[in-house]
């Protein structure tokens, strides 16, 4: 049976959280979006954040970079990060190696902290500025690692995907994510999916069971555009911003010839940092097709006349009296 817009909108409606459904509470005409930019290493990075900045220049967008902060040994890499901030756009942390090791779910306290100091560190050196906005690799953390954050002065965190089902992620037994809260808020100490007293601020990577990412253009930009309007419907109400997670090259045209899936049974096997492998098989891998999708897209949200976009220091400086509550 062929999946229509009708039969996308019954499965994502149960997605909805029961804030969207009390129709007496104020509509709100504006929503925050915030798009983040993971930048992790690839063979023309430098080239391809610079045009994936000329791309951004020409919409009008602010976003923010989320780096991996040992790519600023590379002269070029500074250079062009600078431009980042000289432009309007803000730079965070996306980790320091984004290596397989350095995960933050199960790396011990001492370790998580030398990393996230030296991260921390050489991100500021290059910028000349200092670095309060953090991503973890993979999107994995524990309570140990809000807490490190927080005593280092990072400002926000961006780790949690409030909602997003765990077949579809990189930690597929965390079902922790589908009963965290939606809109931005200070962690428990020793839970970082409940609110408590943490300086730190939590602002969720949208999802709707499905997450709000480029990645999923890759498989079917209808059903992103489903998701971004059931969450523009539930920011409208409960007053919350948006998070759309996406990469530099998603801006660009860049060569990439179709890459075929080759079947194994282990790709049924689930893994706590990849998911289920089988679920690559249903994204396109051809760069053309995804330069396609991606602008396709953004003309959807440029098109959304209700989304204000910003970085996540805008959405703080403007939002931040009311936020955490």
């Amino acid at each position: 049976m062929d999946i229509t817009r009708r039969h996308l909108w019954m499965a994502l409606g149960g997605a909805l959280p029961l804030s969207c459904l009390v129709a007496a509470r104020k509509r709100y005409s504006s929503v925050p979006f915030l798009i983040t930019v993971d930048v992790h290493k690839r063979p023309n990075l430098y080239d391809e954040i610079n045009r994936c900045l000329d791309r951004l220049a020409e919409s009008s967008l602010q976003v923010t970079f989320l780096v991996v902060a040992n790519l600023t040994g590379d002269i070029q890499i500074r250079r062009v990060l600078r431009r980042i901030i000289t432009e309007g756009h803000q730079v965070g942390c996306h980790g320091l190696t984004h290596e397989g090791d350095e995960d933050y779910y199960t790396n011990p306290v001492a370790v998580q902290e030398k990393n996230l100091a030296c991260a921390k560190q050489l991100l500021e050196q290059a910028l000349g500025t200092s670095v309060g906005t953090f991503r973890a690799p993979a999107f994995r953390i524990s309570h140990e690692t809000l807490q490190v954050l927080d005593s280092l002065g990072y400002v926000a965190d961006l780790s949690v995907c409030s909602e997003r089902l765990p077949l579809l992620s990189s930690q597929i037994g965390n079902y922790q994510w589908m009963c965290s809260p939606r809109t931005p808020y200070h962690p428990r100490q020793n839970n970082p999916y409940e609110r408590g007293a943490l300086a730190l601020l939590e602002i969720p990577t949208s999802a709707a069971l499905v997450p709000l990412m480029s990645s999923v253009n890759s498989v079917s930009v209808l059903l992103n555009e489903i998701v971004t309007n059931i969450l523009k419907y539930e920011a409208s109400i409960i007053r919350k911003p948006i998070v759309y997670q996406c990469h530099p090259e998603d801006f660009i045209l860049y060569e990439q010839h179709q890459q075929h899936f080759h079947f194994a049974w282990r790709s049924l096997l689930p893994s706590d940092r990849y998911g289920i492998p089988l679920r690559w098989a249903l994204q396109e891998t051809d760069g053309r097709v995804l330069f396609q999708r991606n602008q396709q897209f953004l003309a959807f949200l440029r098109n959304t006349q209700t989304f204000q976009f910003m970085t996540v220091d805008g959405y703080i400086m403007v939002h931040g009296k009311t936020l955490g509550g």
